[in-house]
């Protein structure tokens, strides 16, 4: 007699199946012959391990990938900006693990600056769009958490690289980095820059000096 929470694994018979309840338990019958007596949970079980052997189980699993698109472009980012770094001259520290403000720390003459990534690649309203604020509420970011948000507009392979006294509480950068950069007056590098109201993001495209 077959104990009845025993569960059979059946390989070779590709066939339908049908299941049938007398009482408490299931009967599963093959090309309607009875050869399986089990609990409902045996059934279950064998139905979720066996059916798609049988043929009449269609388990339609796609690929199983980590991580939504948006996490995997910001992590192409991440690389990105790493790569452009240490080809600036800059030595490239990796915090480990997401509890970190900041994404990636690099060393120049002036010492370290903790750099925020952000990226873009959809172009809305003639600009492309990132976030300079974190969390649900939208905070801005503060001195004591980043130095520096490196924004990176992928289509047109772009930096705006903004220090953190230009976001001014700021929750969003708009990008332009398919149209000219606008004149310069000769005041990039200096201090009065950061605090100029109506500052324009390209101001900072490609200026890797402020990590300097």
């Amino acid at each position: 007699m077959i104990p009845p929470d025993l569960v059979f694994w059946i390989y070779t018979v590709k066939t339908t199946v049908r299941v049938s309840r007398a009482v408490s338990h299931y009967w599963i019958h093959i090309n309607n012959l009875c050869v399986l007596r089990v609990s409902a949970v045996g059934c279950l079980l064998l139905l979720f391990l066996t059916l798609e052997s049988f043929g009449t189980l269609k388990l339609n699993m796609k690929p199983f990938l980590t991580g939504s698109p948006l996490k995997r472009m910001g992590d192409r980012a991440e690389l990105r900006f790493m790569d452009q770094a240490l080809a600036h001259g800059f030595e490239v520290l990796k915090p480990w693990g997401d509890n970190s403000p900041f994404d990636v720390a690099v060393i120049g003459p002036s010492g370290m600056r903790k750099v925020q990534v952000r990226s873009a690649a959809t172009l809305i309203h003639n600009r492309f769009r990132v976030q300079s604020a974190f969390g649900a509420r939208k905070r801005p970011y503060t001195a004591a958490m980043i130095d520096a948000l490196a924004a990176y507009v992928l289509p047109h392979d772009a930096w705006y690289i903004i220090p953190i006294g230009a976001l001014q509480r700021s929750r969003n950068i708009y990008m332009r980095p398919h149209l000219p950069m606008p004149v310069r007056d000769g005041a990039t590098n200096g201090s009065k820059l950061i605090h100029r109201p109506n500052l324009s993001w390209e101001y900072f495209r490609e200026a890797w000096n402020w990590l300097r």
